[in-house]
């Protein structure tokens, strides 16, 4: 399985929800989206400061150091255990609806769990 991150969009290829839907459905889900964040709403990310300015890119090779350094840190402290939270459907399904988020998709999660009582209450 691959993850890329497009903007704050993590998507996996292959979609893991794919043969599900379509035994269930039919057919594939319009979207292989299985959640997303933008990283300015990820409590306590930060971006390097770069000549009083925050950056994520390296605009500056003097300072590709300071960006890369404060990039890693927060992909490992933040963006990590953000993933963490999608690591079984259930949880996806909870991270889903704590964010009050595709709703319908969290549904699915949950059926994928087998807690079909928690996808009819969503």
């Amino acid at each position: 399985m691959s993850v890329w991150h497009s903007g704050a969009t993590i998507r996996f290829r292959p979609d893991p929800t794919a043969s599900w839907h379509k035994a269930r459905d039919g057919h594939e889900p319009a979207n292989p989206i299985v959640g997303a964040v933008a990283d300015w709403n990820i409590p306590n990310w930060q971006c390097a400061s770069v000549d009083g300015e925050a950056h994520h890119q390296l605009v500056d090779p003097a300072q590709s150091a300071t960006v890369m350094h404060c990039l890693r840190h927060n992909l490992h402290t933040l963006a990590l255990p953000w993933l963490e939270r999608f690591s079984n459907w259930e949880n996806a399904a909870l991270s889903l609806v704590d964010a009050q988020d595709a709703h319908a998709r969290a549904c699915d999660f949950y059926l994928m769990a087998g807690q079909q009582e928690k996808a009819l209450w969503h």
